[in-house]
């Protein structure tokens, strides 16, 4: 859909009780508007959720090398962000913006109206061995997830209370 479309959003989102958030903005840093999902989010999104009385929970999918309010990355993500995302994919535009989205939730986030959770998946693949995936807190991980598993793990953590108001790495699934 379009980002800008306010009636399809307020239509999309009416009587909702859950909601998911995957849209990302252009994929090239270099076409990557300042605030793009900021925007989204705090303009379009946010206000139609804090108005529908059904609504329980709103995920968002950030990134995992984006970082949270109040935390640090985990030292190999972050030694993987400032060199592979920064220099090699030019991706601090998009991550700044991931970032900025996740601030914005904290501090509008009023609990009597609804929770949040935001995941954040590292690689993300069509891989022909579906496997299963889990939250990790602590650290995200190199081996690729698949959008399948990815879809299924969102949808399962809208009635995980434990998630709520947090932002876990989605990982595979550890024996």
């Amino acid at each position: 859909g379009d980002f800008d479309h306010q009636d399809a959003i307020q239509k999309t989102l009416q009587g909702a009780t859950y909601a998911i958030c995957t849209a990302a903005g252009p994929t090239k840093p270099s076409e990557y508007p300042k605030d793009f999902m900021l925007n989204f989010i705090s303009q379009k999104v946010w206000p139609v959720l804090e108005k529908e009385t059904s609504f329980k929970v709103f995920l968002y999918q950030s990134g995992g090398f984006a970082n949270v309010p109040g935390q640090s990355l985990p030292f190999m993500t972050k030694a993987i962000r400032h060199t592979l995302g920064r220099f090699v994919l030019g991706l601090e535009p998009i991550l700044k913006d991931n970032e900025a989205v996740t601030e914005f939730m904290v501090q509008n986030n009023k609990k009597e109206s609804f929770d949040f959770i935001v995941t954040r998946p590292s690689i993300m693949e069509e891989l022909s061995e579906e496997k299963p995936v889990q939250a990790n807190h602590e650290a995200g991980s190199s081996t690729a997830i698949s959008f399948a598993n990815l879809a299924a793990f969102s949808v399962d953590s809208l009635t995980d209370e434990s998630l709520y108001g947090k932002f876990p790495f989605v990982v595979p699934k550890t024996v």
